[in-house]
């Protein structure tokens, strides 16, 4: 049974969430090489910066991300909190870099003529803002972006047209913080299973590439920081998670000394298969992760609304 996207995510249920496009036909169209450059895919360098630029427009954290030469990995929080903090001039501004504002909210952006606006006026732009404040915390929205961008410039680059994803996107719900680690980890060893690179330090277009190489920035390249509670979900918190610890977990997973090099980590002494898990995470995994009560009552509960509104639409049909 297909399930409607609106049910796969549930913020109630959780804020992290694995997302993933592949390219139609599962061909190599996110990498483009140049003439004098033909180790470096400039496609994927823009297609990185168009991911980090979403980032920083959203009220959604990247975890970790992986732009590989024919799909698009990423990890993703919804930060609830820092969208209800912005004001509304914030929230315009931001969404004015990736979509189109009205007339009226350009004016309100300005303080200049935003004192000449009547009351009805200000109504209107408020109830604008709680639209658009709305999408930066929406998944859907963020994948929109993110995809139609990529299709549109590709295309145009390659003179072609015609679909260029397979399809939409897949989500998949991470319900603990075993199970957004682990989701983590297999982003980020993409280009290493793949026989892209040899390391975590060459592994390009990766978010642990960038991490590393911006270990001493403050900013650390737009990624969310690793820092104390850095996961924490409605049922789980791993807290003191360091990069170093997340490099060694992941170094861990490559040499497979689980029980000699995990004792330090908490959220992988829990499972015997973590390595497995870490490695083949979209296989083993359907539309959640995470403890098997967790996965088992979120499946139930999207399977549940899914028939209410099979059932719904069977009744008008009649």
């Amino acid at each position: 049974m297909t399930i409607a996207r609106k049910y796969l995510i549930d913020y109630s249920q959780t804020c992290y969430y694995h997302c993933m496009s592949r390219c139609v036909d599962q061909r190599f169209l996110l990498s483009k090489y140049t003439e004098n450059e033909r180790g470096k895919s400039y496609r994927q360098d823009w297609i990185e910066r168009r991911l980090l630029l979403l980032g920083d427009v959203f009220a959604i954290d990247l975890l970790s991300f992986a732009v590989m030469d024919n799909h698009i990995h990423s990890v993703l929080h919804i930060n609830f909190a820092q969208a209800e903090a912005l004001s509304s001039i914030e929230v315009l501004k931001r969404w004015s870099r990736v979509g189109k504002v009205s007339l009226l909210c350009q004016v309100y952006m300005e303080s200049n003529w935003r004192e000449g606006l009547t009351e009805g006026q200000l109504s209107q732009v408020l109830e604008e803002v709680a639209v658009y404040r709305n999408k930066l915390c929406d998944i859907s929205t963020f994948m929109s972006k993110l995809n139609s961008y990529i299709a549109h410039r590709a295309n145009k680059e390659d003179g072609r047209k015609g679909h260029f994803w397979d399809s939409r996107f897949k989500s998949q719900a991470l319900l603990d913080a075993q199970a957004v680690l682990a989701c983590m980890a297999y982003v980020d060893l993409n280009p290493i299973r793949a026989g892209k690179a040899r390391s975590l330090k060459t592994s390009p277009h990766t978010s642990i590439k960038r991490r590393l190489l911006n270990s001493s920035k403050a900013e650390n390249s737009h990624l969310l920081p690793f820092s104390f509670s850095f996961v924490k979900t409605s049922r789980t918190i791993v807290e003191h998670i360091s990069l170093g610890e997340y490099v060694s977990f992941i170094k861990t997973v490559l040499s497979a000394k689980a029980q000699k090099s995990c004792e330090h980590l908490a959220f992988a002494e829990r499972n015997d298969n973590w390595i497995t898990v870490v490695l083949e995470f979209e296989t083993v995994t359907n539309y959640a992760a995470g403890e098997a009560e967790f996965v088992y009552h979120f499946e139930k509960q999207i399977r549940r609304n899914n028939q209410k509104k099979t059932t719904a639409i069977q009744t008008l049909v009649r």
